[in-house]
C-alpha cells in the first residue's frame, strides 16, 4: 500500500468541523474490519507514541486498523528494535485472523534525514517485504495532492517539513521536536506531574529541569 494513494476528499469534515470518518473508523481499530472484496494493501507506521498498521482497499478506503501505544521509537529512531518487530508481528497475526490470510507486503514511511533502512529492517524482520517507502511529509503531500504548499507534520517525537512546488516536493527536512517535547514544556511551566501514555513511569517536571 502507498499511503500517498489516499485522496483528501475521503477525509472531508462535516459542517461542525469534526471528521466525518472518525466514528466509523474507530470501530475498525483493533476490532472488526469493514467488509470488502477488493484487493487489500497494508501500510505500517512506526511512530514515537504508537505503532499503526492500516489496511486499505483499492480505492484507498481504510478497512482495518491495528494500533498499539508503544515506546519503541524516540526522536525518529527505533531504539527498541525487538519491541517494534514484536508489535508488527502481533498486528500481522491479528489481521490474519480477521481476513483469513497473512499479508506479505507493506509500505512504510520514515522521518526526513533518518535512514529509511531503520523502518525497512523492522518490517523485514517481521516477515514483510517492503513494497514502498516515503519520507513522512512527502507522503502527506502526495496524500493531499498538493500543488504549491508547505507541509508541517507534527508527530510525537519529530516534526517533518516539506515544500511542494508545481506538485513536486522540492525540500524536506525533520526536526527532533514533537508533541512529546511540547507536553514536557507545558508540564514544566505548570510544575505538574506528567506521564507518557506509552510508559509506566512518570516524572514531576520542574520549571528549570526534571526531577
Amino acid at each position: 500500500m502507498r499511503f500517498a494513494c489516499l485522496r483528501s476528499n475521503r477525509w472531508r469534515t462535516t459542517n461542525n468541523g469534526s471528521p466525518r470518518v472518525c466514528k466509523r473508523r474507530q470501530r475498525w481499530c483493533n476490532q472488526t474490519p469493514a467488509a470488502t472484496e477488493s484487493p487489500l494493501w497494508l501500510g505500517v507506521d512506526l511512530g514515537t507514541c504508537d505503532v499503526v498498521s492500516m489496511v486499505v482497499d483499492c480505492d484507498g478506503q481504510p478497512v482495518a486498523v491495528c494500533l498499539d501505544w508503544a515506546d519503541v521509537v524516540r526522536d525518529g529512531i527505533v531504539w527498541d528494535f525487538f519491541g517494534a518487530v514484536t508489535i508488527v508481528r502481533r498486528h500481522l497475526d491479528t489481521l490474519e485472523q480477521q481476513f483469513g490470510r497473512r499479508f506479505s507486503h507493506a509500505a512504510t514511511s520514515f522521518p526526513p534525514g533518518t535512514d529509511p533502512r531503520i523502518s525497512i529492517n523492522v518490517l523485514e524482520s517481521a516477515g514483510l517485504e517492503v513494497s514502498h517507502v516515503l519520507d513522512e511529509p512527502t507522503a502527506v503531500a502526495d496524500l493531499l495532492q498538493l500543488d504549491n504548499a508547505g507541509v508541517v507534520d507534527i508527530g510525537g517525537g519529530t516534526t517533518g517539513i516539506a515544500i511542494v512546488k508545481k506538485g513536486k516536493v522540492t525540500y524536506s527536512a525533520d526536526e527532533a521536536t514533537g508533541g512529546h517535547h511540547i507536553s514536557l514544556t507545558l508540564a514544566g511551566n505548570r510544575c505538574i506531574r506528567w506521564k507518557r501514555r506509552s510508559s509506566t513511569s512518570a516524572v514531576t517536571v520542574k520549571r528549570f529541569g526534571l526531577r
